[in-house]
């Protein structure tokens, strides 16, 4: 069997596990043996860490050896460089944040220039070079969701706040797409590039999601507040073109907008915030 070794197992790695096909053996690396139960619910195979990068560094190395490899942890300055090596073999798949576009604005795709000043985007990009030395596939994501996670739980439980006038245009992915993007990536012989950038075909401005949202959530808009209120992921004003990896990979996303992707996610809510036709 092809091994899939999830370096790192959040949303996305979830999700990549649960749309596998059964001719992987699933892996994924964790420092908390607590969650052994969690992956192995999730047919997901423990292998647990010391947490001294020292120690596990050898050991990741030898558990990904011609495996599919998806790093998908967050950037702490120390881990990427520490074990990103040059696994035998392996396909390494990275992924990362359009918000490495920072105050970019506009049509945003893998020839726009990235923003280091922005936020933490130099950590984040210091991993990106790293992973890609070693030969791993980029993948540039901006909002991610589900049914459980996304801008619909956050407006449902009123932490959301609509940055200025919400003029500004975002872009998302829903996370079955995502994965379906990631695993057709290990598939493919040969990629002709090594970073691309993901996304529905449907970038918005902000009011209009959030207007469509609650309208079938049927709660009243949520409060608008300054940008200089409001996080800086927040603040961006970009509409995602992935309409180079679509081709490549030759994939229709089954969630082409916002609209079919809510329309998977608010039924799974519970029914007194089920109000989509």
């Amino acid at each position: 069997m092809q091994k899939l070794v999830f370096l790192g197992f959040g949303q996305v790695a979830r999700w990549v596990a649960k749309s596998a096909s059964p001719s992987y053996q699933l892996i994924g690396t964790t420092r908390d043996a607590a969650r052994s139960q969690e992956l192995s619910a999730q047919l997901v195979e423990p292998f647990i860490l010391s947490g001294n990068l020292e120690e596990d560094a050898p050991a990741i190395a030898d558990l990904c050896a011609r495996a599919h490899v998806l790093v998908s942890f967050p950037p702490d300055g120390k881990t990427d460089r520490a074990i990103a090596q040059a696994f035998p073999d392996a396909r390494i798949i990275y992924i990362s944040s359009t918000g490495v576009y920072g105050k970019e604005a506009g049509i945003v795709d893998e020839s726009t220039p990235v923003d280091a000043e922005f936020g933490n985007n130099a950590l984040r990009l210091e991993a990106e070079e790293i992973w890609q030395q070693n030969g791993a596939t980029i993948l540039r994501a901006p909002g991610l969701y589900s049914p459980d996670s996304g801008l619909h739980t956050r407006l449902i439980a009123g932490t959301y706040k609509l940055p200025g006038d919400g003029s500004k245009f975002t872009s998302r992915i829903h996370l079955k797409d995502l994965a379906c993007i990631i695993l057709a990536a290990f598939e493919k012989d040969v990629l002709s590039a090594s970073l691309y950038v993901v996304g529905d075909n449907k970038p918005t401005t902000q009011l209009e999601v959030v207007t469509w949202l609650c309208a079938g959530l049927k709660i009243p808009l949520p409060e608008s507040v300054p940008l200089d209120a409001v996080s800086e992921s927040l603040r961006g004003n970009r509409r995602v073109s992935a309409k180079k990896i679509l081709k490549e990979l030759d994939i229709e996303l089954e969630f082409p907008t916002y609209v079919e992707g809510f329309c998977d996610c608010l039924p799974q809510l519970k029914p007194r915030h089920v109000g989509i036709n």
